[in-house]
């Protein structure tokens, strides 16, 4: 869940960016604001993810207010003004929206922000990840037996062995679940890989990761779950699944 703060003078341009918001699963709007200094709370807590906020304002410009941020949430300026687009996309923002904004050119805006955080998530991960292996030893790595999962506004804690497999659907993963039922999550299998490493999973095809104990066989180009189901085995695959599986 991104947690948002819609800044802007005028009042329509406020509610329309709100609806927009409402109509996206994994954005939550937390305060619609404005003018920009009461935004310095919230973001001094840490409970902004992402920044809506229009460039040309009273008492404060959007550009001054992210200049004077020390860490800065992702940013979208909105503006009615295209010439201050340089200006914005200099301090590295995620994005910028030209008034009136289509539903459309948001949603792609929002892709934008989810990438980005995503890559800051696993640089971090990764960060992190090297300076327990230098100061621990390699049993650490085998207590992670859990993934955190953002889904339809929830945040789940699900064991490995709670999954049976993730299927990636266009820009979301599946993870099918035996407690939790079908889980939706934005996500690529890539990053669907790097949180499972620490567990029993096998990537066996472009869109499916099966976890070891949920297998029941292997019958030609297929792979039989204990519960019936039947995933596929792409042949890319194949041949360091069967050397790690057998």
């Amino acid at each position: 869940m991104y947690r948002c703060i819609i800044i802007d003078d005028e009042e329509p341009a406020r509610l329309l960016l709100n609806d927009y918001c409402q109509n996206v699963d994994d954005l939550e709007v937390v305060a619609l604001l404005k003018s920009a200094l009461p935004a310095m709370q919230y973001i001094e807590r840490g409970e902004v993810d992402l920044l809506f906020i229009d460039i040309n304002m009273p008492t404060i410009s959007g550009v001054d207010f992210v200049k004077s941020l020390h860490n800065s949430p992702q940013v979208i300026f909105t503006t009615a003004y295209r010439e201050y687009a340089v200006e914005g996309f200099e301090l590295e923002v995620a994005d910028y929206l030209l008034k009136p904004i289509e539903f459309s050119r948001f949603l792609k805006a929002i892709n934008k922000v989810r990438k980005a955080i995503s890559i800051n998530q696993s640089s971090h991960i990764s960060r992190s990840s090297s300076l327990i292996n230098d100061s621990t030893n390699s049993a650490s790595s085998s207590s992670i037996n859990h993934v955190q999962l953002k889904s339809n506004k929830k945040i789940y804690k699900i064991d490995f062995s709670d999954i049976l497999y993730v299927q990636s659907q266009n820009e979301y993963l599946k993870y099918v679940t035996k407690s939790n039922g079908n889980l939706m999550v934005y996500g690529t299998m890539k990053s669907a890989e790097e949180s499972l490493s620490a567990g029993p999973f096998y990537r066996i095809h472009r869109s499916y990761i099966v976890n070891d104990s949920a297998i029941k066989y292997i019958e030609g180009n297929r792979i039989v779950l204990k519960n019936e189901e039947k995933l596929p085995l792409g042949d890319n695959y194949r041949t360091d699944f069967m050397e790690q599986f057998l």
